[in-house]
């Protein structure tokens, strides 16, 4: 979806991926100290692990990864493991975001021949609260019918149950909700071209709004950064 964002000739975005941030911070191997890894095994234990073998007794050296759908079905199953884990990730995944926020904006400044802004792809970008919230200049809504929304997460997850898929569907806020808090919305419930024609569109909307505005979206963003950053700092030394 946000790669249809980053099409464009002109004008464009450069995307930043929370989700797949939120994938490589369980892994020790790609973000070392930034990782949850052995918080998140402490807490939960090994049978989170996926620990292949070799046959029946004997266990593969090959460093045990976190397996997320064991994970999964401990947290959507339980609201308070839940939000435990949402206490250790988190902090983390919000450090590194900055990072490449900061990182992505200066970069795009200076590239005097293409209007560039930096977009951030967050999954659960309203369940971070106020102050994920209050670090966007314009938060967009990529929605569609909640009979949709289920068929789409079962397709993308056949191992998951009926149910597995309503809870995980469940912990979010309701999409009706999402939208009332979106400056902009897109509807996904039509062909691949419809929303294609749409993002284009809103896609100009952006531009033409950050004109208006008179002044970059990246200062903006770079103003919030002080402050989120001193607020991750102080609650990692706390």
């Amino acid at each position: 979806m946000s790669q249809l964002f980053a099409e464009g000739e002109k004008e464009t975005f450069e995307i930043i991926d929370v989700d797949a941030i939120a994938h490589d911070v369980l892994d020790p191997l790609k973000m070392g100290q930034d990782s949850a890894y052995k918080k998140l095994v402490q807490t939960f234990g090994e049978e989170i692990l996926n620990i292949p073998k070799t046959d029946d007794t004997e266990v593969n050296e090959k460093f045990p990864t976190i397996d997320r759908a064991k994970l999964g079905a401990i947290i959507f199953a339980d609201r308070s493991k839940r939000n435990v884990l949402n206490g250790i990730t988190h902090p983390l995944i919000i450090k590194i975001m900055i990072k490449a926020i900061v990182s992505q904006t200066f970069r795009v400044r200076s590239w005097k021949n293409k209007k560039t802004l930096v977009c951030v792809d967050i999954p659960l970008l309203f369940e971070g609260g106020i102050p994920m919230r209050s670090l966007f200049a314009l938060k967009i809504t990529v929605c569609c019918s909640p009979k949709l929304q289920l068929e789409r997460l079962q397709q993308r997850n056949p191992d998951l149950s009926l149910k597995q898929c309503k809870d995980r569907i469940a912990s979010q806020i309701a999409v009706e909700t999402k939208m009332s808090m979106s400056d902009l919305v897109i509807r996904n419930d039509a062909s691949l071209d419809d929303l294609t024609t749409e993002v284009r569109s809103i896609r100009r909307d952006i531009f033409m709004r950050v004109k208006a505005w008179n002044v970059g979206v990246d200062q903006l963003i770079l103003c919030a950064c002080v402050i989120i950053i001193s607020n991750v700092v102080m609650k990692c030394m706390s």
